[in-house]
């Protein structure tokens, strides 16, 4: 749900997951292709 309350150290996250996003989007990314870097970029 957007605008929902979340944990301070989770908004700090949405907030660098939407810095992300717009980066993507920026370089003509979609958001599928975004997330198929993050996963193929996964560290455990």
């Amino acid at each position: 749900m957007v605008g929902a309350p979340v944990a301070p150290g989770r908004a700090r996250l949405l907030d660098r997951v939407g810095e992300l996003v717009r980066e993507a989007r920026a370089l003509g990314m979609s958001e599928d292709e975004l997330m198929a870097l993050v996963r193929a970029n996964l560290v455990d």
